[in-house]
């Protein structure tokens, strides 16, 4: 008795074709035109892990002044979370930046502004700082410019209580 090796087995052309329904190798037939992303691009300090926007408002830097980034990193410590959680946004260094935009190329759980109020984001409402606002099935908070939170026990101390709320910290 011959045994045939699996090397010898032909198959019809039909039921290859049902085995390899789509294309390994793309010809120029089947190859799809890629539309450039419409989406807006930001530059951003921070990997976003945990989806937190942080705008700040800020002239005279990238990002933030080394003495507001120090006391940012205290909060966020405080809070449990990380520079790969956050991403910092500087409206004043991105072009065009409001609630829509924002929402489809970082896709934020929670938005927390200092120094930008909700007219210079596009936002259709208005709320005073540390008010916690959901919209939009987002989290909002305002506060004042970092600087001027440092220095100041009863803003700190405002914060603190907003951002435990928001993050659950006991």
């Amino acid at each position: 008795m011959s045994t045939m090796s699996i090397n010898q087995i032909i198959l019809p052309k039909n039921t290859v074709n049902a085995f390899y329904k789509k294309n390994l190798v793309g010809s120029k037939e089947t190859q799809k035109s890629v539309k450039p992303s419409t989406m807006k691009v930001f530059s951003t300090l921070g990997n976003n892990d945990k989806n937190i926007l942080i705008l700040v408002n800020e002239n005279d830097s990238m990002y933030l002044a080394d003495a507001e980034f120090q006391f940012l990193t205290g909060i966020l410590t405080a809070c449990k979370l990380t520079m790969n959680d956050v991403a910092i946004l500087n409206i004043q260094k991105n072009n065009s930046v409001n609630y829509m935009n924002v929402r489809e190329s970082l896709n934020p759980d929670f938005i927390i502004m200092f120094d930008v109020s909700p007219d210079n984001f596009s936002l259709p409402l208005n709320f005073p700082f540390y008010q916690i606002q959901q919209y939009n099935q987002q989290i909002y908070l305002t506060a004042p410019k970092l600087s001027f939170i440092a220095h100041d026990k009863s803003e700190k101390l405002k914060l603190w209580n907003a951002l435990r709320q928001i993050f659950r910290i006991g």
